[in-house]
C-alpha cells in the first residue's frame, strides 16, 4: 500500500467517534453531510494529535467551547456549570481523539502500515485555521449532537520507507533498547535550537537573527502563523515556531527573490515555514538519534489567525527561545521527555531503583487525562507512594493520634479484605447470531492490539495495565502504568 487515496479512514473514525460518544459520553452522535456547524465558528478547542511512521499526519478533534463543557459534565454526571477546571475540559477531548486515533491505528496496521501517536496539543480561540502540511490526503468528517457540531480533520500520507517508531514494542528477546535518561538534562537545547534557526534564515532566507531576552509573542494586533512538528518514538515531544504574519510573508518573499507586496496568496508562506519546521525538526532529530533516542517527526502543521492559544502537553525539559530580525519577534518553544518504553529501559538499568530514588517521569500519549476528575488531586502513583510508606510514619505516633495516625488507622480495618484480580487481554462485541457459530477452532477478534499491555482489573475495575510474562510456566502481569481516574471512571460505564 504506497496511496493513502486508497484508505478508507471516514468508516473507522466515524465508527470509532460515534462508539465513544455513545459509550463514554451516553450521547448519540450522527454523521452530518454538509450541514451547518455554526457553533464552531465561534469559540472552539481542538484537539490535535500527530502520526509519525509509514503513515504520518495529524488528527483534529473540533467543538465548541460550550459543548466541550457538556460532554465534560456528562462524563463526569454532573451540570455543566459545575465545571470549573479546563482540565476536566481537555481530558474528556483528549480521550475521544486518542480513542479514534487509536481505531485509525488499527486500519493502518491491517494494511501493514505502522505508526504512532505524538501526546496531544490543545489550541483554543475564537479566529484560527490548523492545516496539516505535505499530507497528500486530506479528510474533514461532520457530525452533530442535537445542535451541536463536532468535526474530524485528518492529513495523512504513506511512507512505506518510514522506520518502525514503535516505542512501546520490545526489542528482541523481549528487551528494551538501554536508554541513557540523563542525556534529557544534559541535552543543550539553547545551542542546538540556536545553530539550527540561525543556519536556516542564513542559508535559505538570507536573513539574520539576533538572540532577545524578551520571550515576548509576536504582535497581537495581526495575525500569528504558529508552525509545529512534534517528536514520536523513545523519545515523545515537539517544537513550534511562532512569526508574525508580516514576517512569513517577508521570509516567503526572501525565498522567493521576490517582493512583499507580490506575495498574495498562503501557498508559499506553507511551503516557507513547513521547510523551516522541517530543517530545524531533522537537524534535531539527528542529535537526539546520535544519542541513542530514536524518533521519527510527524508532517508539519500551520496554525494562522487573529485570536488562539495553543499549548503543548507539561514536558519534563521545556525551553522558549526568542531571536529578533530588525524589529520582528521569532519565539521558539521546545518540549521533549522520554516515552514509557525508554523511561522502562532507564529504570532497569538505573542503579538509583534499588535505592529508592526518583525517575524522571515518562511522558506518555495519555499523560494529559491523569489527574482530571478533581484539580489538584495527587497522581495515582503519589498516593500508592504515600500508602506504602505509612507504617514507618505512624512508628512516630504510636498512640494513633493526630489526622494521619486516625487515616492509617482507619486504613487498617480493611487491609484484610480479599479482592479479585482480573487480566483483561481485550474485549469485543458481536451479535448472537455470531456467538452461535462458533465451535472448535474457532477465532475471536478482540479489541487490542499485538503488543498492547493488557488491563488488570480488580472487582471489574481498571486499576493499571501490564504485560503478560511467564516464570517457571506460570503466566504472570508486570504492572507498566497505573490507570487515571478517567480510565478507571469509564471501565465502569
Amino acid at each position: 500500500m504506497d496511496d493513502i487515496n486508497h484508505v478508507d479512514i471516514a468508516a473507522p473514525v466515524s465508527s470509532s467517534l460515534i462508539e465513544t460518544f455513545d459509550r463514554m459520553l451516553s450521547m448519540k452522535l450522527e454523521a452530518s453531510s454538509g450541514g451547518s456547524s455554526s457553533d464552531l465558528a465561534t469559540g472552539r478547542i481542538v484537539s490535535s494529535i500527530s502520526l509519525a511512521g509509514n503513515v504520518a499526519g495529524t488528527l483534529n478533534i473540533v467543538v465548541s467551547q460550550a459543548f466541550s463543557r457538556i460532554m465534560a459534565a456528562a462524563m463526569m454526571g454532573v451540570e455543566p456549570d459545575e465545571i470549573e477546571s479546563e482540565q476536566d475540559v481537555r481530558g474528556v477531548i483528549n480521550k475521544v481523539c486518542h480513542m479514534v486515533a487509536g481505531n485509525l491505528k488499527t486500519k493502518f496496521l491491517d494494511l501493514e502500515l505502522n505508526c504512532e501517536f505524538s501526546p496531544p496539543i490543545f489550541t483554543t480561540g475564537t479566529d484560527f485555521t490548523i492545516e496539516s502540511l505535505n499530507t497528500d490526503r486530506h479528510e474533514r468528517l461532520l457530525f452533530s449532537f442535537e445542535k451541536h457540531s463536532i468535526a474530524v480533520e485528518i492529513g495523512a500520507r504513506i511512507d512505506v520507507a518510514s522506520a518502525n517508531v514503535d516505542a512501546e514494542a520490545p526489542r528482541p528477546g523481549g528487551q528494551y533498547k538501554a536508554v541513557d535518561g540523563g542525556m534529557l538534562q544534559r541535552f543543550d537545547v539553547n545551542t542546538s535550537v540556536t545553530a539550527s534557526i540561525n543556519d536556516v534564515f542564513k542559508t535559505m532566507l538570507s536573513m539574520d537573527l539576533e538572540p532577545s531576552e524578551e520571550e515576548t509573542k509576536p504582535d497581537q494586533e495581526g495575525s500569528q502563523i504558529v508552525g509545529a512538528m512534534s517528536f514520536i518514538g523513545l523519545l515523545m515531544g515537539g517544537f513550534r515556531i511562532i512569526v508574525s504574519d508580516h514576517l512569513s510573508r517577508l521570509m516567503t518573499a526572501e525565498m522567493l527573490g521576490t517582493d512583499i507586496d507580490s506575495i498574495e496568496s498562503d501557498e508559499g508562506i506553507k511551503d516557507v515555514i513547513g521547510e523551516v519546521c522541517n530543517i530545524i525538526g531533522g537537524n534535531l532529530k539527528s542529535t537526539f538519534c546520535d544519542s541513542g533516542l530514536t524518533c521519527e517527526l510527524s508532517t508539519p502543521t500551520l496554525t494562522k489567525g487573529m485570536d488562539f492559544k495553543s499549548e503543548f502537553q507539561k514536558m519534563p525539559k521545556q525551553k522558549i527561545l526568542a531571536f529578533r530580525h530588525k524589529q520582528e519577534n521569532v519565539i521558539i518553544e521546545i518540549g521533549f521527555g522520554l516515552s514509557q518504553a525508554a523511561q522502562s529501559s532507564q529504570a532497569e538499568n538505573d542503579p538509583r531503583k534499588s535505592a529508592g530514588d526518583d525517575i524522571p517521569k515518562s511522558i506518555d500519549s495519555q499523560d494529559t487525562i491523569d489527574g482530571l476528575i478533581t484539580p489538584g488531586t495527587p497522581r495515582q502513583e503519589e498516593t500508592q507512594t504515600s500508602i506504602s510508606k505509612a507504617p514507618e510514619h505512624q512508628k512516630g505516633e504510636s498512640d494513633g493520634k493526630g489526622e494521619m495516625g486516625e487515616a492509617y488507622r482507619n486504613l487498617e480495618f480493611v487491609l484484610d479484605i480479599p479482592v479479585e484480580i482480573t487480566v483483561r487481554l481485550g474485549q469485543t462485541i458481536i451479535k448472537i447470531s455470531e456467538l452461535l457459530e462458533f465451535g472448535q477452532g474457532s477465532v475471536v477478534e478482540l479489541s487490542s492490539l499485538d503488543g498492547q499491555p493488557v488491563d488488570v482489573l480488580v472487582n471489574k475495575i481498571l486499576i493499571a495495565k501490564g504485560e503478560v510474562v511467564v516464570d517457571r510456566g506460570k503466566y504472570g502481569v508486570r504492572i507498566t502504568e497505573i490507570a487515571t481516574n478517567m480510565e478507571r471512571i469509564w471501565s465502569l460505564r
